[in-house]
């Protein structure tokens, strides 16, 4: 079943879940060092990996949004801006795109 929507968001769509996984939900288990510690090298060499073709891609896709992250409107931690609208708006029947959406910066 194919889909219409652009490979490049659905790889944000992605990428925006592996760091979250990593960056906030590994480090709130409680688990020994050494798997938290393995945890962030697995993280690093997923980042680091610049053969797109392990991928299937010309380019690491999940290295590609990981950008440095910024600080929330509403001083609650801080987040990364997509680089793709997730369109995430359409469902919710809300004019009102989500606060890391690009289109919310023009």
């Amino acid at each position: 079943m194919a889909s219409s929507v652009p490979p490049i968001i659905l790889w944000e769509n992605t990428a925006v879940r592996i760091y979250s996984l990593f960056e906030k939900k590994i480090a709130e288990l409680e688990l020994p060092n050494c798997k938290k510690e393995q945890a962030q090298a697995d993280y690093a060499a997923l980042l680091a990996l610049s053969d797109g073709a392990n991928f299937g891609e010309a380019y690491n896709p999940v290295a590609r949004f990981h950008t440095p992250l910024r600080q929330r409107n509403d001083n609650n931690g801080a987040t990364r801006m997509r680089h793709t609208c997730c369109f995430y708006y359409l469902t919710t029947g809300l004019p009102k795109y989500c606060e890391v959406c690009p289109r919310s910066m023009n």
